[in-house]
C-alpha cells in the first residue's frame, strides 16, 4: 500500500490521546508512508489540529474470527513497529521543510509513559513553541507535540515499511521506490 500526500482526520480519544486507524484484517507486504498528515478534526484541517506523532503497530497474532471485532480490538496484543515524529527544519529564511524521523528508544519510552498517564495530565501547561504553517515544531521541541495526541496506524501485519526521512515530491518518491524493490 502506498499512502502519498494523504490527510487522515478523526477525533482523538479523551481517555488515551489516540486517533486509532484500526485495520486488524489488513496485512501488508510493504507499507509506504510519504507525506501523510494526521488531523484531530474533520471540520478544520490546519496547523492547530495537526497530529505530529505516529505509531505504527501490528497484531502479535491473527485476529480471532468474530462478528464484532470492535469489542475485542483494544484487548488484542499489539507489537510496536515504531514511533515517528513529523517535524520541520528551517532550510532557508522563512522556508520550513517538513521531515519525519523515528523516535529514539528513550523518546519512545517517554512518549509511552506520557500517554499511559494521559488522563491524569489534562490541564497541563504547554510552553508555546514556534510552529510551521503545517503545525510542526523543530526536532528539538518534539515534546511540545505530546499534548496534541498521536495517531496509531494498527494493522494485522506489516512485513516491511518505508518512511522517507524527508518529504519528497511524488515523482522522486516513485523513482526511489522502484529502484529499491527487490529483483524477481
Amino acid at each position: 500500500m502506498n499512502l502519498t500526500q494523504s490527510y487522515i482526520c478523526g477525533p482523538i480519544s479523551d481517555k488515551t490521546g489516540r486517533l486509532c486507524i484500526d485495520m486488524p484484517h489488513t496485512q501488508f507486504k510493504v507499507l509506504h508512508l510519504n507525506r501523510v498528515q494526521f488531523y484531530s478534526s474533520v471540520e478544520t484541517i490546519d496547523e492547530n489540529t495537526a497530529i505530529n506523532l505516529i505509531l505504527l503497530s501490528q497484531l502479535t497474532k491473527p485476529l480471532p474470527s468474530m462478528e464484532n471485532t470492535e469489542e475485542v480490538s483494544d484487548s488484542l496484543s499489539v507489537d510496536t513497529i515504531g514511533w515517528f515524529h513529523l517535524f520541520c527544519e528551517l532550510d532557508y529564511a522563512f522556508d520550513y521543510a517538513p521531515k519525519i524521523r523515528q523516535l529514539s528508544k528513550q523518546e519512545a519510552d517517554d512518549t509511552i509513559k506520557y500517554y499511559q498517564e494521559f488522563r491524569s495530565i489534562e490541564n497541563i501547561d504547554v510552553p508555546e513553541v514556534e510552529r510551521s504553517f503545517n503545525g510542526q515544531v523543530s526536532k528539538e521541541n518534539w515534546k511540545a507535540d505530546l499534548c496534541r495526541g498521536y495517531s496509531e496506524l494498527r494493522c494485522g501485519h506489516i512485513a516491511d515499511y518505508r518512511v522517507p526521512l524527508f518529504w519528497t515530491d511524488e515523482k522522486d518518491f516513485w523513482q526511489m521506490l522502484y529502484s529499491n524493490l527487490p529483483k524477481m
